[in-house]
């Protein structure tokens, strides 16, 4: 950064200083040193618009980091109350206020089980059902012994993993099945009173190599 502007440079270390100086806030330390090296993007299959997106990162220290973002928000809006929190599950979830979001764009987040949740959307639906899915009582998928031995194979970089809830997947087909048959009630797509019982089946999962 400093050999493409050596004045922006300066700029920038003199408001870190500032922020450390009057807020305690070590920008550094707290927010940049403070991500782990994954990111992991999700969507929600039941929303056709992809209007609401999730990112989870990996943080070293949730504390410090939560530190960080009020202080970096109180900076920057001094003496106004940007964000909302609430108890979800026994976690704290964190909203945009109503002043500070539209209709069609909000921003929510929440640091639990060692990671930043960050919810892009009209609303905290995705981050809740993350939160939900954390709080079941089985065993992690990636902590599973046979998941272990695959990961295990795959080479260090370039690879793409993703994992679908089999459970989750049938309800939302199931569910799109009878939004389609209210269209043409003459042609039966779905006997409600015919599905197996595929709730016991909680995963499918593939790999990508890339």
């Amino acid at each position: 950064m400093y050999q493409i502007s050596p004045a922006l440079t300066g700029l920038y270390q003199a408001y870190l200083q500032q922020l450390k100086n009057e807020r305690e806030l070590d920008v550094r330390e707290h927010l940049f040193n403070n991500f782990g090296d994954s990111l992991i993007l999700y969507r929600s299959a039941s929303e056709p618009d992809l209007s609401s997106q999730m990112i989870a990162i990996p943080v070293r220290d949730p504390t410090g980091l939560q530190l960080a973002l009020t202080g970096l928000v109180n900076w920057m809006a001094p003496g106004q109350e940007v964000f909302e929190r609430r108890d979800y599950l026994g976690t704290t979830l964190y909203q945009l206020k109503e002043s500070w979001r539209s209709e069609s764009e909000s921003i929510a987040y929440s640091l639990t089980d060692g990671y930043l949740f960050l919810n892009f959307g009209p609303d905290t639906t995705l981050l809740e059902e993350t939160l939900s899915l954390l709080r079941r009582s089985r065993e992690t998928f990636w902590a599973c012994s046979d998941i272990q031995e695959l990961l295990d194979q795959l080479p260090a970089y370039s690879v793409s993993l993703g994992y679908r809830e089999l459970d989750t997947l049938l309800e939302d087909g199931f569910a799109l099945l009878a939004s389609l048959q209210k269209g043409i009630p003459e042609v039966p797509l779905c006997d409600p009173e015919a599905l197996p019982e595929y709730r016991p089946f909680p995963f499918l999962w593939f790999q990508k190599r890339t």
